[in-house]
């Protein structure tokens, strides 16, 4: 992914799609996450990425939520289908891969598995079939207890 070019395609179909107080939000997370990544020797390009995608389709309407989890294959529980807005992570991911050509993994996991400490934690994140076949590495509870307080 091209940052320069790419990232405003990206706020321009963001802009065309989310409520301008999202995008203050989105920018934020982009910033803070190219901060935490240059702190801790990780790629700020690629958290930047994560974090300027990660919302990407926090206001489609839950059945487009559903479809789009639906068509990609992932296992949707009751809590899922009563409340389809936590889908919104996976479902950001689809949008950076499939609207945005987003290939690397790292990114695609990290958008699908931002909302994993919030009010539905999952055992495993979830990694995108069509992204890797590897195997999965469980988040710690500890870790949630921490991010959440």
């Amino acid at each position: 992914m091209t940052l320069a070019l790419d990232r405003e395609k990206v706020l321009a179909w963001l802009t065309q799609r989310v409520p301008a107080a999202r995008i203050t939000h989105i920018l934020g997370v982009e910033q803070t996450a190219g901060d935490l990544a240059r702190r801790y020797g990780l790629d700020e390009a690629k958290a930047r990425s994560a974090g300027l995608l990660h919302d990407a389709a926090k206001y489609f309407k839950p059945q487009m939520l559903l479809q789009m989890a639906q068509n990609e294959g992932l296992e949707l529980d009751s809590v899922l289908e009563a409340h389809p807005h936590l889908l919104h992570a996976d479902a950001s991911a689809i949008v950076a891969r499939d609207e945005f050509g987003v290939v690397d993994r790292e990114i695609l996991d990290a958008i699908a598995n931002h909302r994993i400490c919030s009010r539905y934690y999952r055992t495993e994140p979830r990694q995108h079939s069509r992204t890797s076949s590897t195997a999965r590495n469980k988040l710690p509870k500890s870790l949630c207890s921490r991010v959440a307080n």
